[in-house]
């Protein structure tokens, strides 16, 4: 994912999340917002309680590839992916269908205009 495609600043995540617009999961709750550019953005949280560094790096490359692969880039929408802590690692095919769940969830509540 290039960086242009990432939600990096913590005022763009807490106003992102405080919208309240949710899709909620068992392993992630998905965040969105529409924002005026034809260009989608992702944030990634992943808390300490889901383990130590390289654990938190790795859950992040994973989501990351997933997002690549299944969000299309040209969506006007900020998202916020946070994962919860009975996340772990080799539960990649878990995580992976539940966000491409959320992403057809955010696609049918007619977001893209």
């Amino acid at each position: 994912m290039k960086r242009v495609n990432r939600v990096k600043k913590h005022q763009e995540f807490t106003d992102i999340i405080h919208q309240h617009n949710c899709v909620r999961g068992q392993l992630t709750n998905v965040y969105f917002s529409q924002r005026p550019e034809r260009i989608a953005r992702v944030g990634i949280s992943v808390g300490k309680r889901n383990g130590g560094a390289v654990d938190r790096v790795k859950i992040k490359r994973q989501v990351r590839a997933i997002c690549d692969e299944a969000l299309p880039k040209d969506l006007p929408l900020d998202i916020i992916i946070t994962i919860r802590p009975e996340y772990k690692p080799p539960m990649f095919d878990e995580i992976k269908k539940e966000l491409l769940a959320a992403f057809k969830s955010i696609g049918e509540q007619n977001i893209e205009k």
